[in-house]
């Protein structure tokens, strides 16, 4: 039923969060107690989309990024130049620095708006690749037009101080982007989490003069980019400064405005066990007070929870939790995929005493346990969906692609998948009498090879012999024709030169016939 639906996350476009037309919207008007979220790590996207468009610079840098990834992505030779550049680049490192740095070459990375961390991907391949895309430009400016443009717009002083900017702005913002995507995301995390990733930018308007210091020693005759020949002046700095002041500003005021305070949602940290405070404390009396009202006024509307009852059954489960909270393994051992929220949950909704000790509190788990902070699950699944169904493998059939996308979603790692695979094999050999062909070997492969040659010929033979026969099978038929066909020939021509015996028979014979 429909009534059941309790809370839904969806992304920002207008379909599902319009304010009168949207799918939350009409759902609500059936199910008024519903929670929708409007999913953190979109709004994280949102964000920074929202502040790169204001400065119309740093759109146009992203915008070079892209195309600087499409013009290896299209061209195998572009891509083999760029890697022999590398290469040559790297001859230049003393032979102890040497293979290391084999082991972090990069090439252009895809930077677009729609997909998470992406710019700081490409912002760092660009970075430490710098030279050599210049120097891959420079190769091919007389014979391609947009190799000729992308190295008069990055190499100038204005683009890479931009990319600059961009890695340490972009920083912080990826951590906050990847804690947004843990799948174990608790409600009373998300606060701290912006608030962390806010202090961080304001930290780099604080080294904003260390920055500029460093980009200066990178650019010098003898420095990181002493390459690329790039000429620094007081002017530029101090114009590209500005943008870096402006840019961290409409972040931070970007990000305030679609992280707004979410008091419902920040209401299930009750349910935290690392945040539920010691019997003998102060504000043990207190806890949750306001955030269980907070609840009570959401529910209690539909009458889903008795909002006396609940704040009841609060007072008496904050002891019972207590007692719980040593037996909770997370409080003491973080766990990989679970936390101490997740483990209390299941814990009252699992143990059928607390139904009858705590009904409306058991029906606030239920809520919880549903809650999703985040879409970044299904948008994995997309993700699996597009590596998987490729425009090479485009024929996949939807039983099979689902069994692929299962095994990439839910499946172990490689590292683990070894007795899976073994066990997989196993019945597979067991489903029916499979015919297991030899092993070949060194010893065996030139043995293997002339018996190979010998079947071939042999049934070449045979083949050959079969079309013989039909070929004489045809000859023969064509004969047996002919030799009729030349019979009637002859009794044509014997009854035409046989003379008749009287004219009148003739006429009287072809007056009867008429």
């Amino acid at each position: 039923e429909l009534k059941k639906m309790k809370s839904c996350v969806t992304d920002g476009a207008g379909a599902m969060i319009g304010r009168h037309n949207g799918m939350a919207a009409i759902i609500k008007r059936d199910v008024p107690d519903l929670i929708n979220i409007h999913c953190v790590c979109h709004r994280l996207a949102l964000a920074c989309a929202d502040a790169s468009k204001e400065l119309s610079y740093i759109k146009k840098v992203e915008g070079l990024l892209l195309q600087v990834w499409k013009f290896y992505e299209y061209s195998p030779k572009k891509t083999a130049k760029f890697a022999i550049v590398q290469g040559q680049l790297l001859n230049l490192l003393p032979k102890e620095q040497l293979s290391e740095a084999k082991k972090h070459m990069k090439k252009a990375k895809k930077a677009v708006a729609s997909r998470w961390l992406s710019f700081d991907v490409s912002v760092g391949a660009m970075i430490q690749e710098f030279i050599a895309h210049l120097q891959t430009f420079e190769f091919f400016k007389e014979e391609d037009a947009t190799a000729c443009g992308l190295l008069t717009q990055t190499r100038c002083h204005k683009f890479i101080h931009a990319i600059y900017i961009l890695k340490e702005v972009l920083a912080p913002l990826a951590v906050l982007s990847k804690t947004l995507q843990q799948g174990e995301l608790s409600f009373a995390d998300l606060p701290p989490a912006v608030s962390y990733c806010l202090a961080k930018l304001d930290d780099v308007l604080k080294r904003k003069d260390v920055i500029l210091a460093t980009l200066s020693d990178d650019l010098a005759e003898n420095g990181k980019f002493g390459l690329a020949g790039i000429q620094i002046t007081e002017a530029s700095t101090t114009v590209l400064g500005g943008l870096l002041t402006t840019y961290v500003a409409k972040l931070r005021e970007n990000i305030s405005a679609r992280f707004p305070s979410l008091p419902l949602v920040q209401a299930f940290s009750i349910f935290d066990l690392q945040r539920l405070p010691a019997k003998e404390a102060t504000d043990f009396k207190t806890y949750g007070v306001n955030h269980v009202a907070t609840l009570a006024d959401h529910f209690g509307v539909t009458e889903y929870v008795d909002v006396e009852a609940l704040k009841s059954e609060w007072e008496h489960f904050k002891f019972v939790a207590q007692d719980l909270k040593t037996e909770c393994p997370m409080t003491t051992t973080p766990q990989l995929g679970n936390t101490p929220t997740e483990w209390l949950l299941t814990k009252l909704c699992g143990i059928s005493s607390f139904r009858a000790m705590f009904p409306n509190l058991m029906k606030l788990a239920t809520v919880a346990q549903t809650l999703p902070m985040t879409n970044a699950w299904p948008e994995r699944g997309a993700s699996a969906l597009k590596r998987i169904k490729t425009r090479l493998r485009n024929s996949l059939k939807d039983d099979m692609l689902e069994s692929l996308l299962q095994i990439a979603i839910n499946g172990p790692s490689v590292s683990q998948a070894k007795d899976v695979v073994e066990q997989a094999v196993g019945l597979w050999l067991q489903d029916k009498q499979r015919r297991k062909l030899p092993k070949i070997t060194a010893s065996t492969s030139a043995t293997t090879r002339e018996n190979c040659e010998v079947v071939q010929g042999t049934e070449l033979i045979d083949f050959l012999t079969e079309e013989v026969e039909v070929l004489n099978d045809e000859i023969q038929d064509l004969e047996d024709k002919l030799f009729t066909q030349e019979q009637v020939f002859k009794k044509l021509l014997v009854n035409m030169c046989t003379p008749t015996d009287d004219s009148s028979d003739c006429e009287d014979d072809y007056e009867d016939d008429y």
